[in-house]
């Protein structure tokens, strides 16, 4: 049996919480002007196509701008991170940055004017603050999403105070959880990293941090091939319950 890690690095969306609605309604209404109805309205109007869509791509994007894709590519068809990734480098960077831009303005809003409906989009997966209470102080975060937000949340769910911290916006997870290991005094072979983005496990564990796929998170069945070809080891839900 593996020893207990000294250090727990864990990705935000899709291993703490599903932000899965959120993340849909924030690429939906970044070009839009702002609405006085309720985010529950708000989010009831995105046209289920797109919300299909959005749904179809999440397990391929890592960072706030592989969403856009579901908006500026809402036909062509992605069975693989291969395709979603052709599909993302045919929009250019200063449409991709526009979008983040408009993303990230249209998230703070919602965040300073309706905050109780906005907290309340997002769920806490079972088990997690459980595993967080046992490592608490010992827990960080590193995601894409902006570390405000994230940890907001965390506040919401009294999670917070188990998380030494959050490094957010992050695009180079296999640096920050170097970094954050160097800055604790822990070794790499002693902490361990848990993302549901296989791209990102593969990184981590390239890097020589232990690394854990969670399968509770946004994944396909092109990433569970992947993951026995590469040799990473999957996790389930109950797996971290137990950690």
């Amino acid at each position: 049996m593996n020893p207990a890690p000294r250090l727990l690095l864990l990705d935000f969306d899709g291993v703490i919480a599903d932000s899965v609605d959120e993340c849909a309604a924030v690429t939906w209404f970044a070009d839009q002007e702002p609405s006085q109805l309720s985010l529950r309205q708000q989010f009831e109007a995105i046209p289920p196509t797109f919300v299909d869509r959005f749904h179809q791509l999440r397990p391929f994007s890592r960072t706030l701008d592989d969403f856009f894709v579901a908006k500026a590519a809402p036909d062509e068809p992605v069975t693989s991170q291969a395709e979603f990734d052709r599909l993302k480098t045919a929009i250019s960077d200063a449409e991709r940055s526009d979008f983040v831009a408009a993303a990230t303005a249209v998230r703070h809003r919602w965040r300073a004017t309706r905050r109780g409906e906005w907290l309340g989009a997002h769920t806490v997966f079972d088990g997690v603050a459980s595993t967080l209470r046992r490592y608490s102080g010992n827990v960080y975060v590193i995601t894409a999403k902006d570390a405000e937000s994230s940890i907001e949340i965390l506040e919401y769910f009294g999670l917070d105070k188990h998380v030494a911290g959050v490094i957010g916006d992050v695009s180079d997870k296999a640096l920050a959880a170097r970094c954050l290991c160097l800055g604790r005094g822990v070794s790499t072979e002693e902490a361990l990293f848990i993302d549901d983005n296989l791209t990102n496990v593969a990184r981590v564990q390239s890097a020589g941090v232990p690394s854990r796929w969670a399968r509770w998170g946004w994944t396909t069945a092109e990433h569970e091939s992947a993951a026995v070809a590469q040799g990473l080891v999957a996790m389930e839900l109950a797996e971290l319950a137990t950690l």
